[in-house]
């Protein structure tokens, strides 16, 4: 199915996939989850990734295992974010941080090989986050959130500040300044203090906000209008 949230683990396997029992829920795979750090230690990392399917005819035709590409992705990427990150922070409070970067690498790799995936889950991060790929969940974040214009959301998104020149199919919550771009394509409920949006910006939905720091003139390529957003001042 292609809406099935698919997963795949790095560095151990269950009893069932792995085909033997070692007397606990978990086989460790010491190949795939021993990795050096930046500062020469090794950690023992396991990781799960989920993934849907986000184009049915790449996924069928142009990879010739594409399960296995998504595995090989996930293990690459998450080898180099550790390969620069320090044991400690490993470990402990940049956890978080390490989860969004390996993200953000994988779906790179996988665009480009036009694979037709995406990654799906919740991110929650300590500070600014970029998102040029297609995220499904939850983003949370207590810096900004920038989505550039060829970044899609579907989910939720929580955070300080956000700066949106994507797709947004989402139910944005900013505590601060929310600022639309001309590209912004905007299909969700808005609730933030302050809203900023450029000529251009697409908004469908309902909002709920302190003030408008940034009004729009009458150009005529605009698709929200001025007197839509005043009526929520």
């Amino acid at each position: 199915k292609v809406t099935k949230v698919n997963r795949i683990d790095i560095g151990f396997r269950s009893e069932r996939d792995s085909g033997f029992s070692t007397g606990g829920a978990v086989a460790d795979v010491p190949q795939e989850s021993l990795m050096l750090t930046g500062d020469e230690n090794i950690v023992n990392i396991d990781f799960s990734v989920f993934w849907v399917i986000k184009d049915a005819g790449n996924f069928l035709f142009k990879i010739q295992d594409p399960e296995g590409t998504v595995k090989a992705a996930a293990e690459t990427a998450m080898r180099e974010v550790i390969a620069k990150s320090d044991i400690q922070p490993i470990l402990t409070e940049g956890r978080s941080n390490i989860e969004i970067e390996t993200q953000e690498i994988i779906q790179t790799i996988l665009d480009d090989y036009a694979k037709g995936t995406e990654i799906s889950g919740d991110v929650t991060c300590a500070g600014d986050i970029r998102i040029d790929g297609t995220l499904n969940g939850t983003l949370t974040s207590e810096g900004k959130v920038v989505v550039g214009a060829s970044g899609i959301i579907e989910g939720q998104v929580n955070c300080k500040n956000a700066d949106i020149s994507g797709t947004i199919k989402a139910t944005l919550t900013v505590k601060e300044l929310l600022q639309l771009k001309a590209t912004a394509n905007i299909n969700s409920d808005i609730n933030t203090n302050k809203l900023s949006i450029e000529p251009g910006a697409n908004f469908t939905g309902s909002c709920n906000m302190g003030s408008v720091v940034k009004g729009i003139n009458n150009e005529p390529k605009r698709k929200a209008t001025k007197e839509t957003i005043e009526q929520f001042a």
